[in-house]
């Protein structure tokens, strides 16, 4: 477990894998896998407590990554049951 790694989780209701839940811009909920990526695309804040999530582009990430930030996938990348959830 890495110093970023997130804290509070819940177990994915498909694989039980844990994951933590942010907002996106929409606002929608996305499950994020906790553990930071060498992938990830994902960066996330807290905004009044609540955590969200901001899809990087590939320009960003380089710079977030030097930064030293972390950033994480979304569950739906590790999720052995993914394509239950898309929908159809």
């Amino acid at each position: 477990m890495s110093e970023h790694t997130l804290q509070t989780t819940e177990p994915c209701r498909s694989c039980r894998a844990p994951i933590v839940w942010a907002k996106t811009r929409q606002p929608t909920p996305m499950p994020i896998d906790p553990e930071p990526s060498e992938n990830g695309n994902i960066a996330l804040y807290l905004e009044d407590g609540v955590l969200h999530a901001n899809v990087i582009l590939k320009a960003q990430r380089h710079a977030l990554k030097a930064a030293g930030r972390p950033l994480y996938l979304a569950h739906f990348v590790s999720c052995p049951h993914a394509g239950d959830w898309r929908k159809r």
